[in-house]
């Protein structure tokens, strides 16, 4: 397996700046690497999708099994930026084929998932095409044709979104006061409840998400720092963008959750227009928690931020240009599926 994942980073390193034509016929080259056969019409370039009586899509690869439809894959060549990938299109694609599962590919392989329990679909994977992805030989795994069963590779899935809300919730502040109460519980044998209050004092708890440490890891695998970081950095604002890109669609799917309750109270108003007031947000997110601690962490850089979404200038709110598409496109599938 190691072996074929290599020679698939070579094949997209050689022919990164290929058309796009080339570029879709060397990845359908990849899938057949992968055992799925175009003569055996496992592989399906370019089938008209009708939508209605005027419109219709096109997807660029679909592979299947027989006659039923396995995953869909969208491209985009490698050398058009994460910022400028189009993840609505492939989210069509594979709501009206009925799957679970979609794969954009451009400089790096994007698995998404999304089922019954998903108001908007939730990226599984994010694999870099180079020798040591740590994901590359999962994907060839359970991608390939020999080892590939739908049930396993949708448990996979599951258990992946399951994984991440579960890190979600452990590097939470709300979970970070309940250690802090543990701790209060456990010393309390020891010391009296005042000394234990004046000693927390001088303690910092930090529960890392350590998908984001890696993620913000530049090309020369040197950790942005928080005190080092340059907002106007390409690298480091991509970083961001991926962050976001992760966690929306989570918050979306849990919308009980305290950054889920912010995101989705701002876009009630964001989703028609480009500004509203901050002090009207507030007024309507006061019975929220922690308001205003989550929501700077929602509207400002910081290698341990919850995501840079809204953009602040004194009392007119709005989103974050790099990721405005994509936060107004996943509010509306959460709309549609409501």
């Amino acid at each position: 397996m190691e072996n074929k994942w290599n020679e698939i980073c070579y094949l997209i390193k050689i022919n990164k700046t290929s058309a796009e034509d080339l570029f879709q016929s060397e990845i359908v080259n990849i899938f057949e690497k992968l055992g799925w056969s175009r003569f055996n019409k496992e592989i399906e370039e370019k089938r008209k999708i009708d939508i209605g009586s005027a419109n219709s899509l096109k997807p660029d690869i679909i592979v299947k099994n027989h006659e039923k439809d396995l995953f869909v894959v969208e491209l985009k060549k490698p050398t058009k930026k994460y910022i400028e990938r189009n993840d609505s299109q492939l989210f069509s694609y594979f709501r009206q084929l009925k799957l679970n599962v979609g794969l954009l590919i451009n400089d790096r392989i994007h698995v998404f998932y999304e089922d019954g329990n998903c108001r908007v679909p939730v990226e599984i994977m994010n694999i870099e095409f180079n020798d040591n992805a740590q994901d590359g030989l999962k994907f060839i795994e359970l991608f390939s044709k020999q080892s590939f069963k739908l049930d396993t590779l949708i448990n996979y899935c599951r258990n992946q979104i399951q994984s991440l809300d579960a890190v979600d919730y452990l590097t939470s502040e709300e979970y970070k006061s309940k250690i802090i109460e543990f701790i209060k519980v456990d010393a309390c044998e020891k010391f009296p409840k005042d000394i234990i209050d004046l000693a927390l004092k001088s303690i910092e708890i930090e529960l890392t998400n350590t998908i984001d440490i890696m993620e913000s890891k530049n090309s020369n695998n040197q950790f942005i720092e928080k005190i080092e970081l340059n907002t106007n950095d390409l690298d480091y604002k991509r970083n961001e963008i991926e962050k976001v890109k992760r966690r929306i669609p989570r918050w979306l799917n849990k919308p009980n959750q305290t950054n889920s309750k912010i995101l989705i109270k701002v876009m009630e108003q964001l989703s028609q227009k480009d500004i509203v007031s901050f002090s009207v947000i507030e007024k309507q997110c006061e019975n929220i928690e922690k308001f205003r601690g989550n929501f700077e962490q929602m509207a400002n850089f910081g290698a341990k931020n919850h995501g840079k979404i809204f953009e602040r200038d004194g009392d007119n709110l709005t989103l974050w240009t790099p990721v405005k598409d994509f936060v107004k496109e996943s509010y509306l599938a959460y709309i549609v599926k409501k």
